[in-house]
C-alpha cells in the first residue's frame, strides 16, 4: 500500500527544514501594542476605573510603563493598599465584552503567515489565559501560534525572564535561538533576562523615545517591518 502524504504535511516537514538550517527558529510576541494597537484604549480603561473609584488618577506614561506586569502589580504600584480584586472588578464592569474586539496592528495576519513558513511562532503576555484565547478566536490568530504564555501561566513575570524561558522550554529550543519582539521596556528586560534577543517595536504613541537610553540594536516601527529586520539579526550572529 502506497503511503499517502497531505499537503499539510509536507508543508510542515518544509517549515522543520527551513528552521533547523536558521539561527532564529522562534518569534514570540507580546501582545498589547504588539500584534493589538490597543496601547491608548487600555490605559484610557484604567484611568476610567481609577475615576469611577476615586482614586488617583495616573499619567498615561505612569500607567504604560507598568503594562506587561501582572494585575496585582500594577494595582500595587499605582494604588498601593487597594484591593486588587475589588479594583479588577470595577474595570471588567466598565469594559465589557469592548476587550474582546481591540484593533489588531497593521498587516498582523499577512507577516505572521510569511512569518510562519519559517519560525515556530508564540507570545508571552501578562495578560490573563482566557481572555487572551477569546481576542485571538476573534480574530482567528490562534492557529498561527505554538505557544501561548500568560500571566497565569508562570510564579514570576516581566520584566523577570521566566516567562520567555518557559516558551522556549515549551517550543524546545535554545534562549539563543528565540526572538522576543515588545513594545515596553519591561519587554526589553525580560528578554536580557532570559538571554533571548529582542526587538524594540516602536509606536506613535506615548512611549516614543522609549528605548532612547538604552542600548537597542533592534527595532521596527511597523509589524511589516518584522521579518527583515529578523534577516539582520540572524546575519549579524557568529
Amino acid at each position: 500500500m502506497s503511503a499517502v502524504i497531505s499537503l499539510n504535511s509536507i508543508k510542515i516537514i518544509e517549515g522543520a527544514l527551513i528552521r533547523n538550517n536558521r539561527k532564529i527558529k522562534a518569534v514570540i510576541f507580546d501582545i498589547d501594542g504588539v500584534i493589538y494597537d490597543d496601547n491608548k484604549e487600555l490605559i484610557d480603561y484604567q484611568k476610567k476605573t481609577a475615576q469611577i473609584l476615586g482614586l488617583r488618577i495616573p499619567s498615561d506614561i505612569e500607567i504604560f510603563r507598568l503594562f506587561g506586569k501582572s494585575w496585582t502589580e500594577i494595582i500595587d504600584q499605582l494604588w498601593p493598599g487597594v484591593d486588587s480584586e475589588e479594583y479588577k472588578k470595577a474595570w471588567f464592569k466598565l469594559v465589557g465584552d469592548k476587550l474582546d474586539y481591540l484593533p489588531l496592528n497593521d498587516r498582523v495576519r499577512e507577516t505572521l503567515e510569511k512569518l510562519k513558513k519559517k519560525f515556530i511562532l508564540g507570545v508571552v503576555s501578562g495578560g490573563h489565559r482566557d481572555w487572551i484565547l477569546v481576542r485571538f478566536k476573534n480574530d482567528s490568530l490562534t492557529d498561527f501560534f505554538d505557544v501561548i504564555v500568560s500571566g497565569d501561566d508562570t510564579e514570576k513575570h516581566k520584566p523577570n525572564g521566566e516567562p520567555i524561558l518557559y516558551a522556549c522550554q515549551k517550543l524546545n529550543i535554545k534562549p539563543e535561538e528565540c526572538v522576543y519582539i515588545g513594545d515596553n521596556i519591561i519587554d526589553y528586560e525580560a528578554a536580557k533576562d532570559a538571554d533571548v534577543h529582542f526587538i524594540g517595536f516602536i509606536w506613535d504613541g506615548i512611549e516614543h523615545g522609549l528605548f532612547d537610553n538604552i542600548q537597542l540594536n533592534s527595532r521596527v516601527y511597523s509589524f511589516r517591518e518584522i521579518p527583515k529586520e529578523i534577516e539582520k539579526i540572524e546575519k549579524n550572529i557568529m
